[in-house]
């Protein structure tokens, strides 16, 4: 659902160490992805009438292709997968997003489908 994130680590997880799937509960840049989780946390933290509603837009990942292939390394799952990764797997995995992130490639830089809630609750 969210391309912006997936394709790139698709794309590498060939050529690095194995990445652990988080648990439903675990911090991270989808964790609030499942609509059930987002309401259980704001009513327990007294917040009443939450709404969610999608939110797909395009995200912008870099100027160019070589700014999210630099990037990719920097955050998240992958940054701890490239950081135990010798650097001849490392190049195989920069140049396997190169490939993958290409086709979304344009003139205002490289922008992939992403999708997030828009959030609205009220105090109890």
């Amino acid at each position: 659902e969210n391309p912006w994130g997936l394709v790139p680590l698709q794309a590498a997880r060939p050529f690095l160490p194995p990445m652990p799937r988080p648990g439903p509960e675990d911090p991270g840049q989808y964790s609030f992805g499942d609509r059930a989780r987002v309401e259980r946390i704001l009513k327990e933290a007294g917040f009443v009438a939450s709404r969610l509603e999608p939110l797909d837009r395009p995200i912008w990942m870099g100027s160019d292709v070589a700014e999210v292939v630099a990037n990719a390394d920097r955050f998240g799952p992958m940054a701890r997968a490239f950081a135990e990764t010798p650097p001849e797997q490392a190049a195989k995995a920069r140049a396997a997003i190169a490939e993958a992130v290409a086709p979304h490639a344009g003139p205002d830089g490289v922008r992939m489908p992403g999708a997030c809630w828009l959030v609205s609750a009220r105090a109890a």
